[in-house]
């Protein structure tokens, strides 16, 4: 028994180590604190074919969440002068998926030209919503509809997005210009695309 655990661990640890990331995408978010003025940028890493990872680079620190393995990667990173990109990943942590709060009910409201208001409610019997977003859409070359820097488990990220699809008419061609979310726990958040880029980017963490 203790021989297949270990063998187990074994091939777990090689798992890890041998994973490739792409990256086809690379954003620069604004984030503000509207109560603080406190601003934040933020770099954005994306596959736009595969929602199941991505990194978030705040100056030489960045993470890199993977909810496909449910697994938390850490990394310090640097550019040298010829503009070549360093990663050197130094811890990952394994996670529990588990949602902030309940949320089986979206309202999504058209309010103006390409934006609109999310109201998210625990039943569909509540009243008060525990989370409002107003989003701003810009049209864009493919579907790059994502809530960038959304402090919230990826299962509430889905059920966002899959709501604000239901009310495009099956167009998706759009990116995310600025939002502005309300946790309603006291926190406001203002977030807004600055820049967009085409990459080329594949990363094989190896963690020490």
């Amino acid at each position: 028994m203790k021989n297949t655990i270990s063998i187990f661990i074994l091939f777990y640890a090689i798992s890890l180590s041998a994973q490739t990331y792409n990256f086809d995408y690379k954003l620069k978010i604004r984030n503000v604190n509207p109560k603080t003025a406190k601003v934040y940028t933020v770099q954005y890493i994306l596959n736009s074919e595969n929602s199941n990872y991505d990194i978030y680079v705040y100056g030489d620190k960045g993470t890199l969440l993977d909810s496909e393995r449910n697994i938390t990667r850490e990394f310090n990173y640097s550019i040298d002068v010829n503009n070549r990109v360093t990663y050197q990943f130094f811890q990952h942590t394994p996670f529990r998926p588990t949602d902030e709060r309940k949320i089986n009910h979206i309202i999504v409201e058209k309010i103006g030209e390409n934006q609109y208001s999310i109201k998210c409610f625990p039943t569909k019997k509540s009243k008060t919503p525990n989370l409002e977003i107003e989003v701003q859409l810009k049209a864009y070359n493919g579907d790059f509809i994502r809530f960038y820097y959304l402090d919230l488990s990826k299962n509430i990220h889905m059920k966002l997005t899959n709501s604000l699809k239901e009310a495009l008419n099956s167009n998706f061609n759009y990116v995310i210009e600025s939002y502005t979310v309300d946790y309603k726990n006291g926190a406001v958040r203002n977030n807004s695309l600055e820049k967009i880029e085409k990459i080329n980017l594949t990363i094989a963490p190896h963690d020490n």
